[in-house]
């Protein structure tokens, strides 16, 4: 074979080798735009595409008189898009000392290869206009709605907080998140290379559902009442905690909640979690002699004693294996109903519940509602505990005791909601704050 021949042949196999790579190109191609036509449209179409989240407004909370509790407030949120920035050192210069943040951090951030970060959640309001007349390229300022208190410490524990993500703890800010919080919406559109939306573009809007307000029953005159005395009580009497609750006892209406130790909820980070709690539904407690009111209220409607019944205190009793005494361990001798009350005589209201006998006794602690919820519409409720006989740790001189509130717990609103009871003709109401969802 000659060497033109052998260059034909070569010329022959590469035009060969050349004319399939473009007929496999060319089919390629005619799939691609032909058959995989919807499927590329569709998946340009979602990378081109971003969704931004409408968050809605969080509903606000008055008292009785639509004094504010809760309100809404802002401040801004600091992000950069670092590889548009023209001059990081300048920018972080401008920035850190504004946003308080360490220059160090600041500038590592701006320097990244990434394409977004967060700079701060809740810079402030001044900080956050003063960065909008900037307009600094690559920097992104949008505001943020912010749960704002105005009346600082009132009613703390029972209003709760909410945190940086919308998220209600404690109080009413718990109980009622979801109705407070309402529903985000969305918008939907095309974008840019740095995530910014195209103004011109196509764009979806599902606006948002905002949160309802609370209207309570609560009078805010009347809880900074109860908070003043019940600071001053506390001082007086060297406690470390103390409660004060007022409930309306036709209605079942709560006045007022107070807490002491209180706290601010503007700035609930700062705040020992403990101080969280209300402790007006969460916190079980003995409560002693007030509950010789259910006691001989019990009697007095089963029939058991009357006004002008009279029993006899010897200074001491023996019942159950326990002694029992009254508080000043004197003797009192034959007293009517209304001097065991008077003198808060242990003795005198044990013999009494004898007297009723445990099964009957215990029917009417729990028709008070002791020993279960009242469900009150607070977060945090706690049902206390009453044993009651069969039940394990029941002994039989308990019938004595816990008719003077020794050896059972009950929370500071079932307390409340019972004596109401008693000054309400006997008839128990379900304590509530919330009148109406606006």
């Amino acid at each position: 074979m000659t060497t033109k021949q052998q260059y034909h042949n070569r010329i022959f196999v590469v035009m060969a080798v050349l004319s399939a790579a473009g007929l496999l190109l060319v089919a390629q191609l005619a799939r691609w735009q032909i058959f995989q036509h919807d499927e590329f449209v569709a998946l340009a179409k979602e990378q081109n595409q971003r969704e931004i989240e409408l968050k809605a407004s969080r509903g606000r909370i008055f008292d009785s008189n639509n004094h504010l509790l809760a309100a809404n407030d802002f401040v801004y949120e600091v992000s950069a898009s670092p590889q548009i920035i023209n001059d990081p050192y300048e920018t972080t210069d401008r920035l850190y000392r504004l946003l308080n943040i360490p220059r160090e951090t600041l500038l590592d951030g701006l320097l990244s290869n990434a394409l977004w970060i967060p700079l701060t959640r809740s810079a402030p309001r001044d900080a956050g206009e003063t960065l909008r007349e900037w307009d600094i390229t690559g920097i992104e300022v949008n505001p943020r709605s912010r749960r704002a208190y105005p009346e600082g410490t009132l009613a703390a524990q029972l209003i709760g907080f909410v945190n940086d993500n919308n998220d209600g703890y404690y109080g009413l800010e718990g109980y009622y998140d979801k109705v407070l919080r309402g529903a985000s919406g969305k918008q939907e559109g095309e974008h840019g290379p740095f995530g910014d939306l195209i103004p011109l573009g196509e764009f979806d809007i599902v606006p948002p559902k905002e949160g309802a307000d609370l209207h309570l029953t609560v009078n805010r005159a009347i809880q900074q009442a109860m908070e003043d005395e019940l600071y001053q009580a506390v001082q007086r009497y060297g406690a470390e905690s103390g409660v004060v609750v007022v409930l309306n006892p036709k209605t079942g209406a709560l006045l007022a909640s107070a807490n002491w130790p209180a706290y601010n909820p503007n700035d609930f980070a700062q705040t020992d979690a403990a101080y969280y709690i209300n402790n007006t539904v969460s916190w079980p407690y003995e409560p002693g002699s007030v509950f010789k009111i259910v006691t001989m209220a019990a009697a007095l409607d089963s029939g058991t004693v009357g006004p002008g019944t009279t029993v006899r205190d010897e200074g001491v009793l023996e019942y159950g294996g326990q002694t029992i005494y009254d508080s000043d361990r004197q003797a009192h001798g034959v007293v009517d109903m209304t001097t065991v009350l008077a003198k808060s005589l242990n003795i005198g209201t044990a013999q009494i519940a004898i007297a009723m006998g445990a099964e009957k006794f215990y029917t009417y602690v729990r028709r008070f509602g002791f020993g279960r919820l009242t469900e009150i519409d607070l977060y945090g409720e706690t049902p206390g505990t009453v044993k009651i006989p069969g039940d394990p740790y029941w002994y039989e001189s308990a019938l004595a005791t816990n008719s003077f509130g020794q050896g059972i717990a009950v929370t500071p609103i079932q307390m409340t909601a019972a004596v109401a009871a008693v000054a309400n003709g006997g008839l128990l109401m379900k304590p509530y704050v919330v009148q109406k969802v606006v």
